[in-house]
């Protein structure tokens, strides 16, 4: 009889273990939000004054960092093509502006801007595919040029 009557005094004490790794897991995690980790919004602004002391890599980084927590981040692809054009890596900049245009479809701005770095990265294969099959005149004057110079350059 008496390991019955010590089974919920021991029971207690496990509970109150269990409760008190909670407790501590809990404030662990606590202090890590409050004191370690960054937001996405953090890293953007890390990236865009580091942008304008004109810190390129820093600024980088930071927008690497924003992609990987946030895939969505248009801000930062555009950021980070920019920089691909001005290190002078424009195929970079292409997939770069690329995602950035699907992002946001309806953007010509970025349209164009993906059509300008294929047509500095000699990609004239993928501007045929993205523009040949579209009516000529739904086709904005730079689309046509470059449609033009894709078509010309393009070995038959």
């Amino acid at each position: 009889m008496k390991t019955i009557k010590s089974t919920p005094f021991a029971m207690k004490k496990i509970i109150i273990l269990i409760a008190c790794i909670f407790t501590l897991i809990a404030f662990a995690a606590l202090a890590y939000f409050v004191f370690v980790h960054k937001s996405v919004a953090d890293y953007l602004k890390i990236a865009q004054v580091a942008m304008q002391k004109g810190e390129i890599q820093k600024a980088k980084d930071n927008y690497l960092k924003v992609i990987q927590r946030d895939k969505t981040n248009e801000a930062a692809y555009k950021a980070l093509a920019e920089i691909a054009e001005k290190n002078n890596k424009p195929a970079l900049a292409a997939a770069y502006w690329r995602v950035a245009a699907k992002l946001n479809p309806l953007s010509d701005e970025l349209n164009e801007k993906y059509l300008a770095a294929l047509l500095n990265a000699y990609q004239y294969p993928l501007i045929m595919d993205r523009l040949y099959h579209k009516n000529a005149d739904d086709l904005t004057d730079f689309e046509l040029y470059a449609l033009t110079k894709a078509s010309y350059y393009q070995k038959p």
